[in-house]
C-alpha cells in the first residue's frame, strides 16, 4: 500500500506557504526548461512529499527521513527505483485530481499540506459490519466427491484413479472417477500443525471427517487468501472475532507537498535527423516510437506508459521522437521497422535497444535505464 497511496487519495486541501503566479518566463537549467510560475493542465511538475497517518510516517520521497522510520524497509519497498521526487502531468489520470488542483495554486518552492479525513482515504472509515464472529474450525469429509470440471480446475490435471494431488494441507488420492464427478480420499497427518498467515492450523481426522482448527495470533494483521487484510481481535475455544477493516481504517492522513519544479510538456520530435542532431549535441540517446493512428497498442503505450510518473522521471534523459512509418517510410526502412509498435533507442545513431510489445511503466523504465550511461 505504501508508495501508491499518493496516487489514489481524494483530499480536502489546506494551503500553507507563499503562493503566487510568478513569472511565466522559462529558465534553462542543464538542458531543462523550467517555469517560474504556477502550473497549468499539461505542465509537468516534480514534487517531494511526506505522508503521515496520525503523526506517524507512512511514506515519503526523502530517503533520510524514511531511513529514520521504524518502517524503513516497507517504505523503501514502495520505491522500486529508489527514493526520488514524484513527477506527474498536471490534470493527468495517473495521480488523484486533488494533487493537480493543489499544485495549480503553487509555484516552485511552495509547501502545501493536504488534510485527508478517513472518508476520503483509500482505506476509508471503520465499518462495524466488517467485524465478524466465526468458527475457528473447518471440516471436510474424509472421502470427498467433487464435480469433475471443478477437480480439473483445482488441480490442473485430468483425474485418474490412484493419482495423488495436493489438497490444501495434505495429499489426497483419487479413488473414483466418472464423467460427472471425481472422488478423492484425503490423507492428512493426524495432529500435524501447519504454519499459515496469522497463526497455525492443526489437522485431526476420524473415520468420516477431517477437521482443521485455526489457532490465530491475536491483534496481528495478516493477508487472507483472498488478498484482504484481516486482524483477529479475540478468540476462545470455538470461535474468533475477525476485523476485516484495513488497519488504517478510520484514521486521518496528512500529506505535505513540496513543489520542486514546473516544466512544459515534453517536446516530441517528428524528424529523425533533427533528433539525431540533438542527440549528438546533448549526449542524450534518442527514443523513437514508431506508431500510427490505427495502432491500438501504440496508443496504450502513449497513454498508460509514457505519461506515467515512473517514466516522467526520465523526461530529461532522452530525445523523444515519434515517427509514423506511413508518412516517413525512409526512417522505418533505415532501421528495419516492419511492425507496430516498435520502440528504438539510438546512441550515436546506432540502435542499442528494440522493443516491439506493450510494456508497463515500471518495465519500460527498467529497459530504458539499462540504455543510459551508468553513473
Amino acid at each position: 500500500m505504501k508508495g501508491t497511496i499518493i496516487l489514489l487519495i481524494t483530499a480536502a486541501v489546506v494551503v500553507a506557504g507563499c503562493l503566487g503566479n510568478g513569472s511565466t518566463a522559462p529558465n534553462t537549467d542543464a538542458g531543462k526548461t523550467l517555469l517560474d510560475r504556477a502550473p497549468s493542465d499539461g505542465d509537468i511538475v516534480t514534487i517531494n512529499y511526506v505522508m503521515r497517518v496520525e503523526g506517524e510516517l507512512l511514506d515519503t520521497t526523502y530517503e533520510e527521513l524514511a531511513n529514520a522510520s521504524a518502517d524503513a524497509e516497507d517504505i523503501a519497498a514502495a520505491h522500486p527505483f529508489g527514493f526520488e521526487p514524484l513527477t506527474f502531468i498536471v490534470g493527468s489520470g495517473h495521480v488523484n485530481p486533488e494533487f493537480s488542483k493543489t499544485v495549480k495554486n503553487m509555484k516552485p518552492g511552495d509547501v502545501v499540506t493536504i488534510q485527508i479525513p478517513p472518508e476520503e482515504t483509500p482505506w476509508g472509515p471503520r465499518v462495524e459490519g466488517l467485524v465478524r464472529t466465526m468458527s475457528r474450525f473447518g471440516h471436510v469429509p474424509i472421502e470427498e466427491t467433487l464435480p469433475t470440471p471443478l477437480f480439473q480446475g483445482m488441480f490442473g490435471v485430468e483425474p485418474e484413479v490412484g493419482a495423488e494431488v495436493a489438497y490444501q494441507y495434505w495429499n489426497s488420492t483419487v479413488i473414483e472417477v466418472t464423467e460427472e464427478s471425481t472422488t478423492v480420499r484425503h490423507n492428512p497427518e493426524n495432529g500435524s500443525v501447519i504454519p499459515v498467515n496469522g497463526g497455525n492450523v492443526t489437522i485431526t481426522y476420524n473415520e468420516t471427517t477431517v477437521t482443521m482448527e485455526f489457532v490465530p495470533l491475536i491483534n496481528v494483521t495478516f493477508i487472507a487468501p483472498d488478498g484482504t487484510p484481516v486482524t483477529v481481535i479475540w478468540a476462545n475455544e470455538t470461535h474468533m472475532v475477525a476485523d476485516y477493516n484495513n488497519p488504517l481504517a478510520g484514521k486521518n492522513m496528512e500529506v505535505e507537498i513540496h513543489l520542486e519544479e514546473v516544466s512544459p510538456p515534453v517536446k516530441w520530435h517528428t524528424d529523425i535527423d533533427e533528433a539525431l542532431s540533438l542527440s549528438k549535441s546533448t549526449g542524450r540517446p534518442v527514443f523513437i516510437l514508431f506508431t500510427n493512428t490505427t495502432c491500438v497498442t501504440c496508443r496504450r503505450i502513449e497513454l498508460e506508459t509514457l505519461t506515467h510518473p515512473f517514466m516522467l522521471a526520465l523526461k530529461d534523459s532522452f530525445i523523444w521522437t515519434e515517427i509514423d512509418p506511413g508518412i516517413q517510410r525512409n526512417a522505418a526502412d533505415r532501421y528495419g521497422v516492419s511492425e507496430l509498435p516498435t520502440i528504438l533507442v539510438l546512441k550515436d545513431g546506432k540502435e542499442i535497444k528494440r522493443i516491439t510489445t506493450f510494456l508497463s511503466a515500471d518495465s519500460m523504465r527498467a529497459e530504458l535505464e539499462s540504455a543510459l550511461p551508468q553513473e
